[in-house]
């Protein structure tokens, strides 16, 4: 009697773990995945917001005409800094198209208002 109680156990539960390799575990990884995209989309968004605010702050302190290098910089600098203590990772190449997008918004804005 025990001997069919104990294989009947050891059947239930290896069906129970096939069952969970085969459905749940793809179900929990397409979830990690999607709040992995979720939270980088979040970053990048935080991102752009936060450079943007650096570029207009940037561009009422830095004043004289011909100082875009050192704006840029300046910009890159500080953006750096706020990104590491945030611990959002950002590539340079990312880096550079949000402060491009910035200053051309800033500039698209400022010609609407002329």
């Amino acid at each position: 009697m025990n001997d069919i109680i104990y294989n009947l156990l050891l059947a239930v539960i290896t069906a129970l773990g096939a069952a969970f390799v085969r459905y749940a575990l793809p179900w929990l990884k397409k979830q990690a995945a999607k709040a992995e995209t979720d939270l980088r989309e979040k970053n990048y968004t935080f991102a752009a917001e936060i450079i943007r605010n650096l570029v207009l702050a940037v561009e009422q302190t830095v004043s004289g005409s011909g100082q875009g290098e050192a704006k840029f910089d300046t910009v890159e600098s500080i953006a750096k800094q706020a990104f590491k203590d945030a611990h959002i990772t950002i590539t340079d190449t990312q880096l550079e198209a949000l402060i491009e997008s910035a200053v051309h918004s800033m500039n698209t804005e400022a010609s609407k208002t002329k």
